[in-house]
């Protein structure tokens, strides 16, 4: 939600994009403090009430009730994320969302979004999966369109459609020739369900 810092005419720091920052809140510790600032409701964070001891100022108590409690949290990045600013750190809400339901993420898991909409942040959407894993669940098109690893080919005449699964580490396993593209489907499906299991995109 931090987006670029000014001075107003008081020479006082203030968020263009505003999100409660070192002037209005203390320093977030742990996970549980972090979870305890938000209301979890339909995929969205809510900004919740907070005691006047997690604020070094009454002032700063005064500027968070007034300008974010009950209003959502967050701001949609570039890339389909959203994210949230606290005390001048950005964190994405839907790990934030997961450690409110599940706790800890454990180390070198990343937080997947099962149906690839990575806005869509409700927890029943969201899963623990290795960076591998993560990659394998996209929606990476061939030039047949929803068919993924079939490409055509009109100079071979009798099997014109080729299928090959390209693993994540570049890696390029390729599936033969076939008549139709769907035989050629069949088969890249086949393959990427043993390598990417529930995962991966068919």
């Amino acid at each position: 939600e931090r987006k670029s810092l000014r001075r107003n005419t008081r020479g006082l720091l203030f968020f263009t994009t505003f999100a409660p920052n070192n002037n209005t809140m203390k320093a977030v510790k742990s996970i549980g403090e972090k979870a305890k600032m938000f209301k979890y409701e339909d995929g969205n964070l809510y900004w919740v009430e907070r005691p006047r001891s997690d604020f070094p100022t009454q002032r700063g108590y005064r500027v968070y009730n007034s300008r974010f409690l009950g209003k959502k949290a967050g701001t949609k990045r570039p890339d389909g994320y959203h994210s949230v600013g606290i005390n001048n750190s950005l964190f994405l809400t839907h790990r934030i969302i997961w450690e409110m339901h599940n706790g800890p993420i454990p180390k070198g898991l990343e937080v997947d979004h099962i149906d690839t909409d990575r806005s869509n942040s409700r927890i029943e959407n969201l899963r623990l999966a290795t960076k591998r894993q993560n990659g394998h669940n996209t929606l990476r098109l061939s030039n047949l369109g929803s068919m993924r690893g079939v490409s055509f080919d009109k100079r071979r005449k009798k099997k014109p459609y080729s299928s090959k699964f390209t693993a994540l580490d570049g890696t390029v396993i390729y599936l033969g020739t076939y008549a139709t593209a769907e035989e050629a489907h069949e088969i890249w499906r086949k393959v990427a369900k043993d390598i990417g299991g529930e995962f991966v995109r068919l």
